[in-house]
Protein backbone atom coordinates (compact mmCIF):
# COMPACT_ATOMS: atom_id res chain seq x y z
CA UNK A 1 0.00 0.00 0.00
CA UNK A 2 1.25 3.40 -0.73
CA UNK A 3 1.57 6.03 2.17
CA UNK A 4 1.32 9.55 0.90
CA UNK A 5 1.06 11.81 3.85
CA UNK A 6 -0.66 15.12 3.48
CA UNK A 7 -0.43 18.32 4.87
CA UNK A 8 -3.86 18.23 6.57
CA UNK A 9 -3.58 21.75 7.73
CA UNK A 10 -2.90 23.03 4.21
CA UNK A 11 -6.12 20.97 2.97
CA UNK A 12 -8.14 22.55 5.68
CA UNK A 13 -7.55 26.26 4.65
CA UNK A 14 -7.50 25.79 0.84
CA UNK A 15 -11.13 24.52 1.43
CA UNK A 16 -11.95 27.29 3.80
CA UNK A 17 -10.99 29.42 0.71
CA UNK A 18 -13.94 27.68 -1.48
CA UNK A 19 -16.80 29.73 -2.20
CA UNK A 20 -19.35 29.26 0.43
CA UNK A 21 -21.14 26.95 -2.32
CA UNK A 22 -18.52 24.62 -2.91
CA UNK A 23 -17.38 24.51 0.94
CA UNK A 24 -20.83 23.38 1.57
CA UNK A 25 -20.94 20.46 -0.52
CA UNK A 26 -16.67 19.84 0.70
CA UNK A 27 -18.05 19.82 4.42
CA UNK A 28 -17.84 16.38 4.51
CA UNK A 29 -14.45 16.24 3.59
CA UNK A 30 -13.47 19.17 5.71
CA UNK A 31 -14.72 16.87 8.46
CA UNK A 32 -13.15 14.16 7.54
CA UNK A 33 -9.91 15.76 7.09
CA UNK A 34 -9.93 16.94 10.39
CA UNK A 35 -10.79 13.84 11.90
CA UNK A 36 -7.91 11.92 10.68
CA UNK A 37 -5.03 10.85 12.96
CA UNK A 38 -1.71 13.04 12.55
CA UNK A 39 2.09 11.16 12.21
CA UNK A 40 4.20 11.36 14.20
CA UNK A 41 7.60 12.93 12.83
CA UNK A 42 10.63 14.53 12.28
CA UNK A 43 11.43 16.13 9.08
CA UNK A 44 14.15 14.99 6.95
CA UNK A 45 17.67 16.69 6.79
CA UNK A 46 19.15 16.16 3.41
CA UNK A 47 22.95 17.00 3.44
CA UNK A 48 25.63 15.15 0.88
CA UNK A 49 29.16 13.12 2.23
CA UNK A 50 32.09 15.44 2.17
CA UNK A 51 35.89 14.54 2.12
CA UNK A 52 38.74 16.25 3.62
CA UNK A 53 41.44 14.27 3.31
CA UNK A 54 43.21 16.25 6.09
CA UNK A 55 41.07 15.66 8.77
CA UNK A 56 39.80 11.90 7.60
CA UNK A 57 40.28 9.52 4.67
CA UNK A 58 36.75 8.77 4.98
CA UNK A 59 33.55 10.63 4.24
CA UNK A 60 32.42 13.30 6.62
CA UNK A 61 28.49 14.05 7.44
CA UNK A 62 28.71 17.90 7.58
CA UNK A 63 25.52 18.30 9.79
CA UNK A 64 27.02 16.59 12.60
CA UNK A 65 30.70 16.11 11.80
CA UNK A 66 30.60 11.93 12.56
CA UNK A 67 33.06 10.05 9.82
CA UNK A 68 31.81 7.34 8.21
CA UNK A 69 33.65 4.37 6.90
CA UNK A 70 31.77 4.09 3.78
CA UNK A 71 29.32 6.13 1.59
CA UNK A 72 25.78 4.75 3.01
CA UNK A 73 22.42 6.81 2.24
CA UNK A 74 22.39 7.52 5.57
CA UNK A 75 24.22 9.28 8.42
CA UNK A 76 25.40 6.91 11.13
CA UNK A 77 24.85 9.82 13.32
CA UNK A 78 22.54 11.63 12.64
CA UNK A 79 20.23 9.79 9.95
CA UNK A 80 21.25 12.63 7.62
CA UNK A 81 19.73 11.72 4.21
CA UNK A 82 22.75 11.81 1.65
CA UNK A 83 21.07 12.86 -1.68
CA UNK A 84 21.91 16.53 -1.57
CA UNK A 85 23.40 17.48 -4.76
CA UNK A 86 27.12 19.21 -4.61
CA UNK A 87 26.98 22.63 -5.65
CA UNK A 88 30.51 23.60 -6.65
Amino acid sequence: MEVRPIDANATISELRTLPEQERLEYMGVYDLVKSMPTLDYEPVVHAHWEFDKSISPFPICPNCDVVNACCSPYCGGCGAKMDEEVKE
